[in-house]
């Protein structure tokens, strides 16, 4: 299985950067050495990097997180006491 890069991504990197894609919005982009543009690396359009940070429904959150620790703790204390307190009986 190969695969073929977009031929945006020729433009991008002939100008010195990698083509990827915006995390937010999965649309394509250039990052490039001290930036990231929305074309290559000489467009002159940069991308506005503060929007890429906890955007709705990407990455985690604390709360979520703290959930997920909370339910395999109470998932592991219910093994426990399925298992291990009838044995000790």
């Amino acid at each position: 299985m190969g695969f073929t890069k977009p031929l945006w991504c020729r433009g991008c990197e002939g100008s010195g950067g990698r083509c990827g894609n915006k995390p937010s919005t999965g649309s394509s982009v250039c990052f490039c050495p001290t930036s990231v543009h929305s074309f290559n690396c000489s467009d002159g359009i940069l991308e506005d990097l503060s929007t890429w940070v906890n955007t709705p429904g990407r990455g985690r959150s604390r709360p979520l997180s703290r959930a997920v620790i909370a339910v395999m703790f109470s998932s592991l204390y219910l093994i426990w006491v399925a298992c291990v307190l009838p044995i000790q009986r």
